[in-house]
């Protein structure tokens, strides 16, 4: 089982160190905090809608989905989402916090870790599985932590359901996705429309290459923004919380999530390739994204930015003990 921790190593160290060379280019006087919050408010605004703009177009032929597969998925979500309602509102007293602890027991970072270490345990199976669910559930993870930490933004008793909903409409995480699936819905309804899409993109590469080079923008630079934001000396004070939402992330969601796959796993035809695909889903660390959006929503920042990092930090070692529990009862 060497390989495999070796897999989740591989995955999460290029993380962590752009973390921390966010943390020592801050601390070195390569930038103000007022210059890292605006390069995350950039990435915000323009870097991740393009992010999730491109990655809505790698959706093609819906009618190879295992849609009772998804279904299992979204049950598995919904129970994360309630223990993780349940543990905030009962365990955290600021309201602040109890939006990011909620963010973060159904917000994983599917893209950068979960997607590397599906493949590397599951190969191509896998990641179309990953790659299908990234497609249906990013969006409605994105939505759903706008309208969670709206609601827990302090600005609870004068919000009314139209300004919540206008939120969440003009939210640019949102706009990318929707423009992505408005795109993918057009280019499957529209007869000869797909091979005019892909006549456009080879004649003009250029319009291609941009959107590809903003899109690989966005996780570095959140990353190294994130470093330069993160304060040491706040760990301790927030140790209990970070605590509790490191284990909702990477104890709970895999527990429920992929405990129902596998309990399932008959009337669903489970492969192992597909049980590795959900790891991206239901096992990897607290998304990147979701300390940016805690920035601009409102929330408390310091400690969305600890649940990344630690969360990040921790899944080296559940990760590494998830796939060999997996591989050693040969599920996968």
């Amino acid at each position: 089982m060497t390989n495999t921790f070796f897999y989740a190593f591989n995955a999460v160290m290029p993380i962590m160190l752009l973390i921390a060379l966010g943390y020592f280019v801050r601390h070195m006087g390569f930038g103000s905090d007022s210059f890292f919050t605006l390069l995350n408010r950039l990435c915000f605004h323009l870097f991740l809608p393009v992010q999730l703009f491109t990655n809505m177009l790698s959706i093609h032929a819906l009618s190879d989905v295992n849609w009772l597969l998804m279904l299992c998925c979204l049950v598995g979500f919904l129970l994360c989402l309630a223990v993780g309602y349940l543990a905030s509102h009962f365990l955290i007293r600021d309201p602040r916090q109890k939006g990011v602890i909620l963010q973060s027991s159904f917000r994983s970072n599917q893209a950068i870790i979960g997607i590397v270490l599906s493949q590397a345990l599951g190969g191509a199976e896998a990641v179309a599985v990953a790659s299908v669910a990234s497609a249906i559930f990013v969006p409605i993870f994105n939505v759903l932590a706008v309208v969670v930490l709206t609601l827990y933004s302090g600005k609870r008793e004068t919000l009314s359901g139209k300004k919540l909903l206008l939120d969440v409409v003009k939210n640019p995480l949102i706009i990318g996705i929707a423009a992505g699936l408005l795109v993918v819905f057009v280019r499957q309804s529209v007869p000869g429309i797909t091979t005019l899409w892909q006549a456009c993109f080879s004649r003009f590469t250029i319009l291609d290459k941009l959107l590809e080079s903003l899109s690989q923008i966005a996780s570095p630079l959140m990353l190294i923004a994130l470093g330069a934001r993160f304060d040491l000396k706040a760990a301790g004070n927030l140790a209990g919380k970070v605590a509790l939402g490191t284990v909702l992330r990477l104890i709970v969601s895999p527990i429920f999530g992929l405990g129902l796959a596998i309990l399932l796993r008959v009337p669903l035809g489970l492969t192992g390739g597909e049980l590795a695909g959900l790891i991206a889903l239901f096992a990897s660390p607290v998304a990147i994204s979701s300390a940016v959006m805690v920035q601009e929503i409102g929330g408390d920042e310091q400690l969305a930015n600890q649940l990344v990092v630690w969360s990040s930090i921790l899944s080296m070692v559940t990760l590494f003990l998830l796939a060999y529990l997996l591989r050693t009862t040969g599920l996968i």
